[in-house]
């Protein structure tokens, strides 16, 4: 601990021997010293929660299960929620920051952020919220089975994606895009922002307007005319 009690003459954003960035070891010591740390604090104007402060917790938590401080963990864990409370959407910069941990996060963090994803409020997506995402996060955020988000709710979530680089990320969405069952969409949407968008091949939009159709000709009732007695 001798070493964590030291001045931190690194940057916030050096990583020194223990493997942990030098701003989640200041946080170590200052929760050893006074209880708490500055990293913890929440503010409730969500443009100040950046997917930087929720890698910051993430890493924090490790820290936490590292050197054995379950009082700290508990308390990281706490902010973790509220920053969410704060900014919902920040539940894509959770799931990143976890899967970018791997194992070394504890499960709470993993399951927390994954239900947050499933039940995030499509109205408040911004590039913002989904630009940094990995393609592996995007992926099993596309192919998840509990979401509770429409298919055309995460096709603007791959849409939000390409468009932070669309010259770099095109053809990747193009690929992404067989997580998404086109035909689910409702006929406005994917005649308009799907089928503009690029991601769907002409073929999958055929296919799913055929597949509509045949939906919806199932669904309407057969009228038998008889004629009337003279």
């Amino acid at each position: 601990m001798g070493m964590l009690l030291g001045k931190f003459q690194e940057s916030s954003s050096a990583v020194i021997q223990l493997g942990f960035p030098g701003n989640v070891l200041k946080g170590v010591v200052e929760f050893v010293l006074t209880n708490t740390a500055q990293v913890l604090h929440v503010k409730t104007d969500a443009e100040d929660i950046s997917p930087q402060k929720i890698q910051s917790l993430v890493s924090l938590a490790e820290a936490a299960s590292y050197f054995d401080l379950a009082g700290l963990g508990e308390m990281v864990f706490e902010s973790f929620e509220k920053h969410n409370k704060a900014d919902p959407c920040s539940s894509f910069a959770a799931l990143q920051a976890c899967r970018m941990a791997g194992n070394s996060v504890p499960e709470a963090f993993v399951e927390k952020s994954k239900a947050w994803v499933q039940t995030t409020p499509s109205k408040l997506f911004s590039v913002s919220h989904v630009a940094f995402l990995s393609t592996a996060v995007l992926e099993e955020i596309l192919m998840d089975s509990h979401m509770d988000l429409s298919e055309f709710e995460l096709f603007q979530i791959l849409s939000l994606w390409v468009d932070a680089d669309p010259s770099q990320r095109r053809e990747q969405g193009v690929v992404l895009a067989k997580h998404i069952s086109f035909e689910k969409i409702d006929i406005e949407n994917l005649t308009t922002a799907v089928a503009s968008s690029g991601l769907a091949p002409s073929e999958r939009l055929l296919e799913a307007y055929k597949n509509q159709a045949l939906a919806l000709k199932k669904h309407v009732p057969s009228v038998k005319f008889e004629e009337s007695a003279t």
